[in-house]
């Protein structure tokens, strides 16, 4: 999804506030965490359905929207 500059740095500031990792578990005991690159992070968002400017990525089971104009809702 193409993001304005504007989504570009509410989803920045998300990033830096959450500092996304990915668990790895070896036979269901968490063994590491591996920070996620804000490019990976990026990739993760999809439009919103009916509102093709509203960018969605869903993280740690909360889906975060960004409207064109740089709000985060949850």
């Amino acid at each position: 999804m193409k993001l304005n500059k504007i989504q570009l740095k509410a989803l920045k500031r998300l990033y830096d506030r959450e500092k996304p990792t990915l668990n790895i578990y070896v036979a269901g005991i968490l063994k590491d965490r591996v920070p996620i690159s804000f490019l990976n992070f990026r990739r993760d968002c999809f439009p919103e359905i009916g509102a093709r400017d509203t960018a969605l990525i869903v993280y740690r089971g909360v889906t975060f929207g960004i409207e064109p104009d740089g709000h985060i809702h949850t």
